[in-house]
């Protein structure tokens, strides 16, 4: 298990630093600032509100058109980790240095796994594993539109590391 981050930080820089033992290092927070400014994706050079259906992206989750089906390539071709990283720097450069509310983000430890809760602009992405065996378990995200009401989600495997993942953020944010 990773070594958690310094209590001393907010919870989101907590939740960030967390990542860090799963490849998500200051470089690559660099890297989304400088791209972030220019308008476009550090990772598919995108306008950040465009899907290019060939080349999935954790950007997708930011889009006014995204949907969970939309998404469901790029969790398959992306590690957790690295979409927890674009939505959690994504936040943080959004609130320009404020707290994020507990409406923004939030972290739950549950009986059979952890929940973390992202709100961007009018959806909320929810994040939820639960353990299966020694290998793995189950991740589920889901899409909830506070306007409209509307819930979608999408189930797919889990892996440990995965499972790992979850575990570093939602305690690194308090839900544990």
């Amino acid at each position: 298990m990773p070594v958690p981050p310094a209590s001393g930080l907010p919870p989101l820089a907590r939740a960030i630093a967390a990542l860090a033992p799963f490849g998500q290092d200051a470089r690559r927070r660099e890297r989304f600032l400088a791209a972030r400014e220019q308008g476009c994706c550090h990772q598919c050079h995108a306008p950040l509100q465009n899907l290019l259906n060939d080349c999935p992206c954790p950007h997708w989750f930011i889009t006014s058109a995204s949907t969970v089906e939309r998404i469901a390539p790029v969790l398959r071709m992306y590690a957790l980790s690295d979409v927890l990283h674009f939505l959690l720097l994504h936040v943080e450069a959004g609130n320009a240095g404020r707290a994020p509310t507990s409406s923004q983000l939030a972290a739950l430890a549950r009986r059979d796994g952890y929940e973390l809760k992202v709100r961007l602009g009018r959806k909320q992405w929810s994040f939820r594993t639960t353990q299966a065996g020694e290998d793995g378990g189950r991740l589920v995200v889901e899409l909830f539109n506070p306007r409209t009401g509307k819930h979608c989600a999408i189930d797919l495997p889990a892996s440990g590391v995965d499972l790992d993942v979850m575990d570093a953020v939602t305690q690194a944010i308090g839900g544990g």
